[in-house]
């Protein structure tokens, strides 16, 4: 029996541990994307500005999308949304562009991309 535990803790502990500093952001970052686009609020937000992060999924570049939020009856904010971009929609996402959003009004850090609204 120990020398099960040992062998686990050896073999898959390191990588379900670092892993696990992969895969929670991201499950995270789904779920708030998800509640946003259901109960989030609706309004324009202007590309200010689009970087490449560095990461890369399924083969995709990462790109780090800064918005200027422009509710109605609230003064306009900054946010950012992180998307695997390929080539063809990179045309899309061009500073200056309008783009349909959703926010949550308690934490304006969580603006969700509404796709297919434009």
């Amino acid at each position: 029996m120990r020398g099960w535990l040992m062998t686990f803790l050896l073999f898959l502990g390191p990588p379900l541990f670092f892993g696990s500093f992969v895969f929670v952001p991201m499950a995270l970052r789904a779920f708030h994307t998800s509640q946003v686009l259901a109960h989030g609020v609706p309004a324009p937000a202007k590309i200010v500005d689009i970087t490449n992060t560095g990461n890369v999924i399924n083969n995709l570049p990462v790109y780090r999308i800064a918005l200027q939020v422009q509710p109605t009856g609230r003064p306009p904010f900054m946010a950012a949304v992180q998307r695997t971009l390929d080539g063809i929609n990179m045309l899309a996402f061009i500073p200056g562009r309008i783009l349909d959003v959703k926010y949550n009004p308690r934490n304006l850090a969580q603006v969700a991309i509404v796709y297919g609204a434009r």
